[in-house]
């Protein structure tokens, strides 16, 4: 009898002895974690046995010498299972490799044979869909492969953090100096969700948008005098936060615009503190007393175009946080909206679009918003949104050094998808975002990376499509940097590292990278490496070295001639180490 023919003699029959052997197996193996990088299956492997199994969820094979057996270990039992034995398993220390012929799901090795286990070895099937599944699996042998030297970046800390993402978030001192001022107002009421509260020359207006619940309960009012001044919150008490929108340059927008994001009441207390005290908590770095002195001199003469560009010029070239975030409040603050005139081509492109559906644009310097008309009316602080939008753009022409908008004379054009499709696309300048993402108040996250398009083509960076969407998802953490919004780019630098560890520890090289996350995670690895701050932080002017050091070729060795350039010698090494192709 052969040893396929014995195989299905077993499945068929009833053995006791066999059936507490695989429960022991069972309960042995899954203690067990699997072998990375065992279905890449060495040249000059041997292949030893082919396992044919229709399985529901998890089985296992396992091997020692001449004796093969199945072994069942979750979901239904397999209806068929044949296994056909090429040649006995060596008893001598071995790597084990398996791969599927066919099938769906994936396919472990468990456990190599060696001394200490009897020279057996273990494979587990999973399949992940539900039902049965054909699953025909190859396993081979070949001399165990040395352990891979570990992944030569630290994966960062993500580090939880309350500090304000913008400057109307307001750290404790600026609370501290609203409580020394007159009291504006008094305002308390239950919120759940979002909504705007508007303070304006004449009182309290409470806006919930449509998806929340919200109403104004007790309302004090003090007459408020708004020129020259700022509105602070020296009391914000409610399960959620609250952020001061300052008011700004628009057109018949004469209010400042409180945003509350709370599940249940909330209390807020404000403060009309002059404008020379809160500028004085915020002192211009020495590199940037310059830029902040031309920018107010500007301001106090109502230029306030060139007051703007001022002040992105100081949040773009700062380095430290606080300073940044405090520059590109004041370059939303002073920013002239609406931007300029719709040009003959982006009419024509918004007049296609109004024939979908009524849109209304809103223009800004670097992009136009061709958003629906209620969504519009529903978000009172889109101008704000689209002031932050224009600042990040502004941080991505400079830091790639690479505007692609402005050298073909465009401006960007962002609208939702007329279908319910679930991705975005960057398509020519246009931004298609899904309809889900219609959220009150507009969000960064899935516009950040159809902006970064705009600025990103590197060719010598970029070996791959699936590269160049990688460095788009790096100029998107440093989007989110560059804004304060350390609770989105934190995490997901994280994510991109982890992708790419598990890559490598897999034995994959840089061909073979899963994705944009894994993409990104090698253009992390040269900032982690060579760009990183005592804080945690990555110093994103030092990678923008990287981006200056691109050639026009492709190719991976491009890329490490890249990195050679902009770092020297040891990121060339690990861009070697990370397995070039």
């Amino acid at each position: 009898m052969t040893a396929k023919q014995r195989s299905d003699c077993r499945v068929k029959g009833v053995n006791v002895h066999r059936v507490i052997l695989g429960l022991l197996l069972t309960s042995w193996a899954f203690a067990g974690d699997p072998i990375p990088g065992r279905n890449r299956v060495p040249v000059g492997a041997t292949l030893c046995v082919v396992w044919t199994v229709d399985i529901d969820e998890v089985d296992e094979l396992t091997l020692r010498g001449k004796q093969v057996d199945a072994v069942h270990v979750k979901g239904q039992r397999p209806r068929r299972s044949t296994i056909e034995q090429l040649v006995p398993l060596p008893r001598r220390e071995l790597g084990l490799f398996a791969r599927f012929r066919r099938g769906r799901g994936k396919v472990e090795v468990m456990q190599d044979p060696s001394r200490a286990n009897g020279y057996r070895a273990i494979v587990r099937v999973t399949d992940t869909k539900p039902g049965w599944a054909k699953q025909v699996v190859e396993i081979f042998y070949a001399p165990r492969p040395a352990a891979p030297p570990p992944f030569p970046v630290s994966l960062p800390e993500v580090r939880a953090t309350t500090r304000p993402h913008f400057w109307g978030e307001q750290a404790g001192r600026v609370r501290a100096l609203a409580a020394k001022s007159p009291e504006a107002f008094r305002w308390e009421g239950p919120v759940e969700g979002y909504a705007v509260l508007a303070v304006g020359a004449r009182g309290l207006e409470l806006l919930p948008s449509p998806d929340a619940r919200a109403k104004t309960g007790k309302t004090s009012w003090g007459n408020p005098r708004f020129d020259g001044r700022y509105l602070a919150l020296s009391v914000c008490d409610g399960p959620g936060h609250a952020r001061v929108i300052q008011r700004m340059n628009v057109a018949g927008e004469r209010r400042v615009l409180i945003e509350i994001r709370a599940a249940g009441a909330c209390r807020l207390v404000g403060h009309m503190v002059p404008a020379a005290g809160v500028d004085a908590l915020y002192p211009p770095p020495t590199e940037l007393k310059e830029a902040w002195a031309s920018a107010r001199a500007a301001e106090a003469q109502g230029r306030l175009a060139d007051a703007a560009a001022h002040w992105i010029d100081g949040a773009v070239r700062s380095a430290r946080r606080e300073p940044r975030l405090w520059a590109i409040e004041q370059f939303c603050r002073t920013q002239p909206y609406p931007g300029p005139e719709l040009s003959i081509l982006e009419k024509l492109t918004v007049k296609k679009l109004a024939a979908q559906e009524s849109v209304a644009p809103m223009r800004g310097k670097n992009i136009v918003f061709a958003w629906p008309e209620d969504y519009l009316r529903a978000n009172p602080t889109r101008w704000r949104f689209l002031a932050e939008t224009d600042a990040a753009m502004e941080w991505l022409k400079r830091w790639t050094g690479k505007d692609q908008v402005r050298a073909r004379r465009k401006r960007m054009i962002s609208r939702f998808r007329v279908d319910k499709g679930g991705v975005a696309l960057y398509v020519d300048f246009r931004l298609h975002i899904p309809r889900k993402e219609m959220r009150y108040p507009p969000d960064h996250g899935p516009y950040s990376h159809e902006v970064s398009h705009g600025y990103i083509g590197f060719p010598a960076l970029s070996p791959t499509g699936r590269y160049n969407e990688g460095l788009t998802e790096v100029s998107r953490v440093a989007y989110w940097w560059f804004l304060g919004l350390d609770a989105q780019w934190q995490p997901f630098e994280r994510r991109c590292l982890e992708t790419l560890k598990r890559h490598y520890d897999e034995g994959g090289d840089l061909a073979g990278v899963p994705g944009y996350a894994g993409a990104a995670g090698v253009y992390l690895a040269l900032a982690r490496r060579f760009c990183a701050r005592e804080d945690g932080s990555i110093d994103w002017h030092r990678f923008a070295a990287l981006f200056r050091a691109a050639g026009p070729q492709k190719g991976f060795d491009r890329l490490a001639e890249a990195a050679e350039r902009a770092f020297g010698p040891d990121a060339r090494a690990l861009i070697k180490q990370l397995r070039l192709p």
